[in-house]
């Protein structure tokens, strides 16, 4: 009731535009790229260079992650079961997909600094992209369909890492044809 009112109302703060702006814990950093945009609109080589930083603290952390899946899939798939089956499916999955983590890793932060700039429906549309490449190849790789290899559960995350690759790829070249509101 009259609690959970006053507590939404702890989340809701005014922007210098008289917009407001809604804090959600999981999206408090995305919500801090779109903040620092909107302040650095008239300085776009400083949000150039906050973009930079960004995507290439992505980098890293998806370097990080890969070597970390590539490592210790073994452990992290055992501490969930210790039952064979699910080792050896589990492993083969997460060594793909946390080698391929990056793809995913830079859809979502360049969707972030592309919102974030003001250009919300790039983002969006890459979404729509993403989803069914995903799903396809997936089904492809996984099942072995389309003349492709059967490829098991390592198909399976190899398809999702793929369409976030080709998602990524899209983002990528709006960044850097300079037509986005992104210079």
């Amino acid at each position: 009731g009259s609690s959970l009112r006053a507590k939404r109302r702890t989340h809701v703060s005014s922007l210098q535009d008289g917009t407001r702006r809604f804090d959600v814990p999981l999206l408090e950093i995305e919500g801090r790229l779109i903040d620092d945009a909107r302040a650095w609109l008239g300085a776009p080589e400083r949000a150039e260079h906050a973009a930079g930083q960004t995507l290439l603290l992505g980098a890293a952390l998806a370097a990080v992650a890969a070597l970390a899946g590539l490592l210790f899939a073994e452990p992290i798939v055992r501490f969930v079961s210790p039952d064979p089956a699910v080792v050896e499916l589990g492993v083969a999955y997460l060594r793909v997909a946390f080698a391929l983590l990056f793809g995913t890793i830079f859809v979502q932060l360049a969707s972030g600094i592309l919102n974030g700039a003001g250009d919300a429906a790039t983002p969006m549309a890459v979404g729509f992209l993403v989803a069914p490449i995903s799903l396809l190849g997936e089904w492809a790789l996984g099942f072995g369909h389309l003349g492709l290899p059967r490829l098991g559960v390592a198909g399976i995350a190899l398809g999702g890492a793929l369409g976030s690759l080709v998602g990524g790829g899209v983002l990528l070249a709006v960044l850097l044809r300079g037509r986005s509101r992104v210079h």
